[in-house]
């Protein structure tokens, strides 16, 4: 799969004019977003990743083999930027989730170790309300016991309780998940498949 850093965007009309399909990856700050994108892009530095909430401020979109766009959204929740940035981030957000006509999809990706969020919970109901095809990604699934995985994949099903029983666990670290990611964004954007 070949990756490319196209633009970043602080508002609206600085989104990347095209036709291609595109795929938001959301979640609260510091929960693997831009990790995710690396591993799918098959290597690191595509997105920059960082121990520290926040990091990403801006809305990044990048060319995935000239086919589709994914565009990592600035995290929701707790980082070290003032209330009128979060609210900022919040408000740019909604609107690329309300009127970007070409969005086929949002990833919604949670940390497998701990319970969905209230804000996890909203941003599914919110994507389920505008009628965005959603996939929820458990990350740092490697982290789970394997004896556990299931049982954490199914608890994230129930807490999401919209009839979603599909849950990807992720690892960025192993690969897992890989696969059935990348399949679901070439599904979602009516294309054959992904490398």
């Amino acid at each position: 799969m070949k990756v490319e850093f196209v633009k970043s965007a602080a508002e609206a009309d600085q989104f990347p004019r095209h036709p291609l399909p595109e795929i938001a990856l959301a979640g609260r700050s510091n929960v693997g977003k831009s990790s995710l994108l690396n591993c799918l892009a098959g290597r690191r530095g595509v997105a920059r990743v960082s121990g520290r909430p926040g990091c990403t401020r801006l809305l990044n979109f990048f060319s995935v083999d000239a086919a589709l766009c994914l565009v990592d959204l600035p995290g929701y929740g707790y980082a070290k930027v003032s209330r009128a940035e979060r609210t900022r981030w919040a408000e740019v957000v909604d609107e690329y989730l309300e009127e970007r006509d070409n969005l086929s999809g949002l990833i919604v990706i949670m940390d497998a170790a701990l319970p969905p969020t209230d804000l996890d919970l909203e941003m599914l109901r919110f994507a389920s309300t505008l009628g965005i095809p959603v996939l929820p990604v458990a990350t740092k699934a490697d982290k789970l016991a394997k004896n556990r995985k299931r049982a954490v994949l199914d608890s994230f099903a129930a807490a999401i309780g919209d009839g979603s029983e599909r849950v990807v666990a992720f690892s960025a670290r192993t690969g897992e998940g890989r696969p059935d990611v990348a399949k679901w964004i070439a599904s979602a954007c009516g294309l054959g498949r992904l490398a």
